[in-house]
């Protein structure tokens, strides 16, 4: 399988293979991932500010306040200071499975945060 590292985010596109060759950051690791039965599913990816982010958590607008404010207080012990961001789910955002079947249970646009992608808190529940 042939594959070009890329600063595109690895999305539905890749985890298909509606291309034949891989061009975002996986470098190939989830091209197709979605074909075969056994497939799961990858995080969720994107840049912010030229930075590489998962998605951690579909929430509304205080749940997501809450979490981006742990996660942003566990950084900073280790001195980081951009480990989490929330924005709004956007029209596409929204179409997503795993965002559409929050919105079916609530009654807001959701709030997606993104969590560093180098940085993996330990948050208790």
């Amino acid at each position: 399988m042939l594959s070009l590292l890329s600063t595109h985010t690895c999305s539905e596109a890749c985890w298909y293979a509606r291309e034949e060759v891989c061009k975002c950051s996986c470098g190939g690791k989830n091209h197709g991932i979605l074909l075969s039965a056994t497939g799961e599913r990858p995080q969720r990816t994107c840049l912010i500010h030229y930075k590489r982010y998962r998605l951690e958590a579909i929430a509304g607008f205080m749940e997501s306040c809450n979490i981006r404010f742990a996660i942003t207080e566990l950084a900073a012990k280790s001195h980081i200071y951009e480990a989490a961001d929330d924005r709004p789910a956007t029209a596409s955002q929204q179409k997503w499975p795993e965002v559409a079947a929050w919105m079916e249970s609530h009654d807001e646009v959701p709030r997606l945060v993104w969590v560093l992608e180098s940085y993996r808190p330990a948050l208790e529940a």
